[in-house]
């Protein structure tokens, strides 16, 4: 009975939900597509660029020190073969000696106790160079006179003068001669024994341990370095000045060389001591010969105060030299007082500054003549 109850219920269900089922049944309508919503496209982010900055710096490796490789010291006798090229054999008249040259265009210092009064010498160097010098400056006081090459041809090997080196005792030291009129440069070692010093000029000197050679006056006394310490002086000046003893070997230090000596020869300032072997004692004074008149250099006037100088020269005899100084712009005035017997009739020659004018006379005692002179 139940059942039937059951069953009369749940048809009338069915059927509603059949009706249902039957109306959604019908055709689906199809859905009108809908445009796309634009996707947006993303604004690219701009990496910056990185402003350039200095280039780093890639480290230098430090390189390991190495310690300099120290400069040996020069041997003496290195040094003396260095300053031999300096070195000239100077002559004039037969008679020889040494010197040394301090400036490659061509100067020299020297002895003046065989010069005589003549203003040109003619000189060999070490390396047989030949030619001749003339006058720059002469100083008998110091023993020493500066010559300077006449037309040099080419630059002379030269040593330095150095002043404010200090001279020991014992130092060894070399010097380079031309002794006894030899033709070979003699090169030694020698050792500084003593020191003096001459009362009147302030010059400093050193004693040397060598023997007195003639023609070793103006030999170089150099050191390890190759400078010139110290030039010789000569037997007679050494004694004249009361430095030493004849036998004894003496140079003037570089020192007095650079501060005194050398700044008055290169101004041209000539003292020459008279020479006992060209003056005859006793006899009266002779009759001067005379020669005056213009001079020019170069077709200018010559200044007052140009040195002119006279040369006789006679067959048989030395040559005789005497200068005068000029006192008058353009004039000159030389008197030849000759002492010395058989120079009458002789040939006069006239030289300035190395150059011979081409104007000559004759010596002829008491005679006065005026002469145009020109170089």
């Amino acid at each position: 009975m139940m059942n039937c109850l059951r069953q009369t219920l749940l048809i009338p269900a069915v059927v509603v939900v059949l009706a249902l089922a039957a109306a959604c049944a019908g055709p689906i309508p199809t859905p009108t597509p809908q445009p796309p919503i634009p996707t947006s496209t993303p604004t690219p982010t701009l990496t910056p660029t990185p402003t350039p900055g200095p280039p780093t710096a890639t480290p230098t490796p430090t390189a390991t020190p190495v310690p300099p490789t120290p400069t040996p010291t020069p041997t003496m006798p290195v040094a003396i073969e260095t300053s031999a090229s300096a070195m000239v054999r100077v002559s004039v008249d037969g008679a020889q000696w040494t010197g040394v040259m301090i400036d490659p265009n061509g100067t020299f210092l020297t002895a003046t106790d065989q010069l005589g009064n003549s203003p040109r010498v003619d000189f060999v160097t070490e390396q047989g160079a030949t030619g001749s010098a003339w006058l720059v400056g002469r100083d008998d006081a110091a023993g020493l006179a500066l010559f300077r090459v006449i037309a040099p041809t080419q630059l002379y090997a030269a040593v330095s003068v150095v002043a404010g080196q200090t001279i020991q005792l014992n130092q060894e030291m070399g010097i380079l001669q031309y002794a006894s009129a030899g033709v070979l440069l003699d090169k030694r070692t020698t050792q500084i024994v003593g020191f003096n010093f001459d009362g009147n000029t302030g010059l400093q000197y050193v004693k040397l341990l060598a023997g007195a050679l003639r023609g070793s006056e103006g030999g170089a006394l150099v050191d390890n370095q190759s400078t010139l310490r110290g030039i010789r002086i000569s037997d007679t000046q050494m004694v004249s000045t009361g430095i030493g003893k004849m036998g004894e070997a003496w140079a003037m230090t570089a020192d007095g060389l650079a501060l005194m000596v050398l700044p008055t020869l290169q101004s041209g300032y000539v003292y020459t001591r008279p020479n006992a072997a060209e003056t005859e004692f006793g006899a009266p004074p002779p009759i001067p010969a005379i020669f005056s008149g213009d001079i020019t250099i170069g077709g200018a006037p010559a200044v007052s105060g140009s040195r002119l100088y006279a040369r006789l020269v006679k067959s048989g005899k030395p040559d005789l030299w005497v200068s005068s100084s000029l006192t008058t712009t353009g004039r000159y005035l030389i008197s030849l007082s000759i002492l010395q017997s058989g120079y009458e009739g002789a040939q006069v020659e006239f030289w300035f500054d190395g150059q011979k004018s081409i104007t000559t006379g004759s010596y002829v005692p008491g005679q006065i003549r005026s002469e145009v002179l020109s170089f």
